[in-house]
């Protein structure tokens, strides 16, 4: 009994150095983005809300912001049909035939994002959209159909595919029986999906930074500029609005999800 309680403590621990391991980095990040100090530095010597107002003076800031947001949904949209349109073809597949497309499907997620910007490069440039902002959202479209993939295949696993065959059965048409069957059973996977893929482009840094020439830079390719040759407290409060969007996100996703599970 006494190893066990030494053994279960050291779990915690060990849990809990994790857990501090990762919020450590964004309480960092809000603490230098208060600052009242005119520089990068932890813990703040100060309050003062002046480096997001820097942001939303700077024209350079504001333009990639809103970039960035209108590749991430153009490229969320476009996965999320991609990504469930694969995923519905293959959910009743199984053998060779799924194990290569989803292999291929999933090569975004295990080839390093610098391969994949080099290769869209030399595409881009023989093609000459380097800097296009299409270009970018069908790259990042790319990065995302992954996400949506495996999300919805998972939410096939659960599905109950006699439903369809009721549905069929009873006179209603493949259309209908998608809208109203099938696309309800798969939502949570869905929105999982949608969420990461939009995360995977808002984030996104290395594949953008080698595509998006000099006219169509997102955030996180400025906020790469900005700390190579001006750094100042303003980056840090760039990267806590980038991060508080991903957790105003991942709180929707998990409303919704509690919601559809919910009835």
């Amino acid at each position: 009994m006494m190893r066990y309680r030494i053994g279960s403590g050291a779990v915690t621990v060990v849990a809990l150095g994790i857990l501090v391991f990762l919020i450590a980095p964004t309480v960092l990040v809000f603490g230098m983005a208060f600052n009242a100090a005119p520089d990068l530095s932890f813990p703040p010597r100060g309050f003062s809300m002046q480096w997001f107002e820097r942001y939303l003076e700077n024209p350079v800031w504001i333009d990639a912001t809103l970039r960035s947001l209108v590749i991430g949904a153009a490229s969320t949209i476009l996965a999320v049909l991609l990504g469930t349109a694969a995923a519905v073809g293959l959910a009743q597949t199984r053998g060779a035939v799924f194990n290569v497309v989803s292999a291929i499907v999933g090569l975004p997620l295990v080839v390093p994002g610098i391969i994949i910007g080099l290769a869209l490069f030399d595409l881009y440039s023989r093609m000459h959209i380097v800097g296009d902002v299409g270009a970018i959202i069908l790259a990042h479209t790319m990065l995302g159909v992954p996400y949506v993939f495996v999300n919805v295949i998972a939410s096939f696993t659960k599905f109950d595919f006699r439903l369809e065959q009721a549905s069929l059965g009873l006179g209603a048409g493949p259309l209908r029986t998608f809208l109203h069957v099938t696309f309800p059973g798969v939502l949570p996977g869905v929105i999982a999906g949608a969420f990461f893929a939009f995360i995977s482009s808002w984030d996104d840094l290395a594949v953008t930074m080698l595509i998006a020439g000099s006219t169509s830079r997102t955030l996180p390719v400025v906020m790469f500029s900005g700390i190579r040759f001006n750094v100042d407290p303003t980056i840090a409060a760039v990267a806590a609005i980038l991060t508080a969007v991903v957790l105003v996100l991942a709180a929707l996703r998990t409303i919704l999800e509690r919601r559809i599970n919910h009835g």
